[in-house]
């Protein structure tokens, strides 16, 4: 096995977040009363069989990569202000193609922050920053492959609830969104919203959500306005039913339907969920929205006290104006807990993309990656991503 070793800035710089994670490793430091912080330190090894994945290459590279990473966090929790604060950062290096090093493979920060001054009303706002060199690691909502390119997100969020009584909420939601892949102008999303909920009884739960989106890349903007009623009903003493349904009306002309719908359950050792939505997205490398749909289920157990099983598996449809790409995703994980704070984490993850937004498709995109990871800290694995 190729060994990823020896390279001067590669070293230097594990050896610094090595020093930096273990400093501070004891972490479940409590500075003052509601004050916690934490720190997890990753390590690992991954086979990747499709570096570069498009569906115009002919033959396929695969490769070892090797990373090392750090995640740090804070979080205060006090009687009317929560704050929580944290930062991940990844080095990576590669067994043969070593120009694909990097001391800052990934990276994210986070910050959110709620505040109640008075029981009525709860104020919440929060900020994300994302970096990576794979720009895949984006596309949350369609789970397109996308070319080894560099890619950032950043996003900010703005809410506020407010209480018309014991049974009646009103919330009004604000969002903004900036996604830059290289060589792509940046695309821009902001949504707006008020969603109004009502609760009947212990088992129902009613929602009215009015929400204005606005896309926008190269000077050109398309905006969409969305109605939708949705409704929550606990069916079984441990599981639940969601679904929210609507019209959205774009000024292009083009009427379609927010559709999600949702099922979540809690096992004796694990919980069991499925999942359908069909909404507007945007994925990294594609300036336009696409009409998204996509089905998903998910399980997670627990086989004994240090030992957990978990997996998925779903379908997602992405389609614009002239071209459509359907992919199929699965992924199982084993995890042992070795120690109370260090757990080993196995993955494989499998996916297959038809088709191509916006390009030709001459093949599929197939793709196969195992892992292999150790983490330690305060956080342990569910800390990591």
């Amino acid at each position: 096995m190729p060994r990823a070793v020896g390279r001067g800035p590669f070293v230097l710089g594990g050896r610094a977040l090595v020093a930096l994670v273990v400093a501070l490793l004891p972490a479940t430091a409590m500075a003052q009363s509601g004050l916690r912080v934490t720190a997890a330190l990753e390590f690992a090894q991954t086979y990747d069989d499709n570096l570069f994945p498009s569906p115009t290459a002919l033959v396929r590279q695969s490769d070892f990569i090797y990373r090392i990473g750090p995640r740090l966090g804070l979080v205060y929790a006090g009687r009317t202000l929560n704050v929580r604060a944290r930062y991940g950062r990844d080095a990576e290096a590669f067994g043969w193609r070593h120009e694909l090093d990097s001391t800052r493979a990934r990276q994210d920060a986070g910050l959110d922050v709620g505040w109640s001054p008075f029981r009525a009303l709860k104020l919440d706002a929060g900020a994300l920053y994302e970096d990576t060199t794979m720009a895949r690691d984006l596309n949350v909502v369609t789970a397109l492959e996308t070319a080894r390119l560099p890619a950032q997100r950043s996003s900010a969020r703005a809410s506020a609830s407010l209480r018309l009584g014991g049974l009646t909420q009103l919330r009004a939601e604000e969002a903004f969104e900036r996604q830059r892949t290289s060589g792509f102008a940046a695309v821009d999303t902001r949504i707006a919203s008020i969603v109004l909920e009502r609760t009947f009884g212990p088992l129902d739960n009613a929602t009215m959500n009015f929400s204005r989106r606005e896309f926008s890349a190269e000077g050109s903007v398309t905006r969409s306005h969305v109605l939708a009623l949705g409704w929550s009903r606990r069916v079984m003493p441990r599981a639940r039913f969601e679904i929210q349904a609507g019209p959205r009306l774009s000024n292009d002309g083009t009427v379609g339907a927010e559709v999600s719908v949702g099922v979540r359950g809690a096992l004796r050792h694990g919980e069991v969920a499925f999942a359908y939505i069909q909404t507007e997205a945007t994925a990294a490398g594609h300036l336009g929205r696409l009409a998204v749909q996509g089905v998903s289920a998910s399980l997670r157990h627990q086989l004994s006290r240090g030992l957990r099983i978990g997996g998925g598996a779903g379908i997602f449809e992405s389609r614009e104006q002239r071209s459509e790409a359907l992919v199929y995703h699965a992924t199982a994980e084993l995890e042992g807990q070795l120690a109370q704070s260090v757990a080993l984490i196995g993955t494989y993850t499998w996916s297959r993309q038809e088709g191509n937004i916006g390009g030709p498709a001459l093949r599929d995109i197939p793709h196969n990656t195992f892992s292999l990871r150790l983490a330690a800290g305060s956080a342990s694995a569910r800390g990591a991503r």
